[in-house]
């Protein structure tokens, strides 16, 4: 490989061995993508008993990979596309014509075309986009599906519009992202709203319209205190609905909150029914954080509580009692991937092709 790539290297310029490596790596994702098709045909799909397909593919791939859920399962929605429907996108990108970013943008903006069209107007993308930016070839891309199917847009909006929603995202530094996806319209609305109620002229504008928009959301002013739930664990400190702090964090907030609430969780008694109390609920989601399948990150609050030894073979207990997003609960319950509990609260997790891997207490 290394005396291939340096045969191919021209002398001298820089750029061009730039953009001989971006070749090289479009060929590598092409590959990639034909390899993530190659494990989704030999995938076995199950299904709830609501009919709901369970697909054990993306999991596998986020694993493999160490990819988040969502990563994985859009890789994949990539590979069945170019593999099946556009082959002529994915040997632009073998060839270094286009790069993975330019592909995603052609899959996403021709889904909703009958086939021939989808692929005629994925031709004209190849060569659009082997001179123009990404951020370029997606206005062209809706330009050309609305000429030639103009109801292709208003499906993929109002498809669009059933997936808005709010998420938190914890950052560094006792930070988080609040972001939002909205209606153009709503979105310009909202963002209108916080310049126009913008007053401060002190410090960083980008601050200022922070402060302002705590202050819409919650009626709090910039010198007012944030009320907050601070929950001590045998782990350290916790803001509920957010995750762990620091220590230094966790001393600031309690010397400056005038009334803090801070809870100490205990574990509580094993259960005897299948439904766990509410201080089990509460102990299991603080512990667990968020779903304890490998990568995945969706806050427990969010999840169910997953009986790893099925009810009533298995407690209502503490140690037996999993955080599990209802994708990857579907998971472990219609389809060959199995998990077993460790010790010191590692889950270990079998795929359908044997592969194992773990999630532990300490992953973020």
């Amino acid at each position: 490989m290394v005396a291939t790539w340096e045969a191919m290297l021209p002398d001298g310029d820089p750029l061009e061995v730039a953009k001989a490596a971006e070749a090289m790596i479009g060929f590598f994702h092409a590959q990639q993508l034909v390899a993530f098709h190659q494990v989704y045909q030999d995938s076995e799909a199950g299904a709830d008993p609501d009919g709901v397909v369970v697909d054990p593919c993306p999991p596998e791939i986020a694993c493999a990979m160490l990819w988040s859920p969502g990563v994985a399962s859009a890789m994949v929605d990539v590979a069945v596309d170019v593999v099946t429907d556009l082959p002529a996108v994915l040997a632009a990108l073998a060839e270094g014509r286009i790069d993975l970013g330019k592909v995603r943008e052609i899959v996403r903006a021709t889904c909703g075309l009958e086939l021939s069209d989808r692929r005629e107007v994925a031709d004209r993308a190849i060569t659009y986009a082997g001179t123009h930016t990404k951020s370029q070839l997606r206005p062209w891309l809706t330009r050309q599906v609305d000429r030639v199917d103009p109801d292709a847009a208003e499906r993929r909006r109002k498809r669009a519009r059933k997936q808005r929603g709010v998420w938190l995202s914890p950052e560094p530094d006792g930070m988080a992202t609040l972001s939002a996806y909205l209606t153009a319209e709503e979105a310009s609305a909202c963002m209108e709203s916080v310049r126009a109620g913008c007053r401060s002229t002190d410090g960083s504008r980008d601050a200022n319209q922070a402060d302002t928009f705590v202050e819409l959301l919650t009626g709090i002013s910039p010198a007012q205190q944030v009320p907050v739930t601070i929950i001590m664990t045998d782990q350290g400190a916790e803001i509920e609905g957010y995750g762990p702090i620091s220590d230094g964090h966790a001393a600031d907030l309690l010397a400056r909150l005038h009334t803090p609430s801070v809870t100490v969780l205990t574990r509580p008694p094993m259960g005897i029914r299948y439904a766990p109390s509410l201080a089990m609920r509460r102990y299991v989601q603080v512990r667990d954080r968020h779903c304890r399948f490998p990568g995945c990150q969706r806050p427990a609050r969010r999840c169910d509580l997953d009986h790893l030894t099925p009810w009533p073979a298995g407690p209502t207990d503490a140690d037996n009692l999993a955080c599990l997003c209802r994708h990857h609960h579907r998971l472990k319950t219609h389809t060959a991937w199995k998990v077993r509990r460790l010790p010191g609260g590692i889950l270990e997790w079998t795929s359908p092709t044997g592969r194992v891997y773990r999630s532990t207490l300490e992953d973020p």
